[in-house]
């Protein structure tokens, strides 16, 4: 079926084929992404929701190749756009240098410069690199380009993705504007923590979508899609899920880490009942918690809740 005709309904259950789980909310903000001309989609929510999850999920949805950056607080604008393969370049130079030897020997340094590059088209695409947008913007067919914790960089990374978001283009100074086809259009997730206030001309650029905390049922729902064991094991591990969701950790526990932590009840201790895993939280926390800090809150917090969502 072409993606113009896919229903909310049916985007729900095509990313639940991919282990995604999906509201209302999230299948209507992805089938106005994945649109012909859909606009790039900001995504936010706390840390664990599912933002990178969904740019991934919607990927393999559709059976395009996914194209990701990760940002960081020091990224340059070279590691995402494009750069020049300075090393091929000086390759290149020293073999003409050789074969022109007789000839600008005589010359003095700009000339010379000027004979040997004259021999090669030095900022043309052969000596371009493709970092990830440029990749995205020129390989065939649609893809996904995830731009992931957009708000860990800086500034200048934003202004350096506006012609991207708002022309799927970039600008080589050198080279000229590389444009993208609209055929080949990639759809563009981006994510962030909400670690700093992004700028307004790239709010303006983007439809927005905010991911809450999965409801008890919802991660009920998910567990027993993804975990085999028995009806009050699920309703454990989802009470268990709900509560550290509300839990001021440093570093949120996720589905799908609650998943995994499921998984080792059931597989390491062998946790068949709500009884059973009560046994085994002192020793199972580590799946979740990431430092001492929050093993004993999150032990804490298991430990209080009861085998059902209330």
């Amino acid at each position: 079926m072409h993606i113009n005709h896919y229903s909310a309904d049916e985007i729900i259950q095509r990313l639940e084929a991919q282990g995604y789980f999906a509201n209302k909310k999230i299948a209507y903000s992805v089938l106005n992404a994945i649109r012909p001309g859909g606009a790039p989609l900001l995504v936010e929510g706390d840390p664990g929701v599912g933002k990178t999850s969904l740019a991934k999920a919607v990927a393999q949805m559709l059976d395009i190749p996914l194209v990701r950056i990760s940002c960081y607080e020091d990224i340059t604008a070279d590691k995402i756009l494009y750069d020049y393969d300075y090393q091929r370049q000086l390759l290149v130079v020293s073999a003409l240098r050789e074969k022109l030897n007789e000839q600008v020997k005589n010359m003095d340094l700009g000339e010379s410069i000027q004979k040997i590059a004259g021999q090669a088209e030095f900022y043309g695409r052969d000596f371009l690199l493709d970092r990830p947008v440029l990749k995205a913007l020129t390989m065939p067919g649609r893809k996904v380009l995830l731009i992931d914790e957009i708000d860990k960089a800086d500034t200048e990374i934003e202004h350096a993705l506006l012609e991207l978001l708002s022309d799927f283009a970039i600008t080589i100074p050198e080279y000229g504007v590389i444009q993208c086809q609209e055929k080949d259009r990639p759809i563009v997730f981006l994510t962030s923590n909400n670690y700093r206030e992004l700028s307004q001309p790239m709010l303006r650029r983007c439809c927005y979508l905010y991911i809450e905390h999965k409801s008890y049922e919802e991660i009920l729902a998910i567990i027993t899609a993804r975990v085999d064991a028995s009806d009050e094991f699920r309703q454990r591990v989802a009470a268990g899920l709900e509560a550290l969701q509300k839990t001021n950790l440093k570093h949120m526990v996720s589905i799908s880490e609650g998943i995994e932590w499921a998984r080792s009840l059931r597989t390491v201790f062998g946790c068949e009942t709500a009884a059973d895993i009560e046994g085994a939280l002192p020793y199972a926390v580590g799946a979740l918690a990431k430092d001492r800090a929050d093993e004993k809150k999150i032990l804490h917090t298991l430990k209080s809740v009861p085998a059902a969502g209330v």
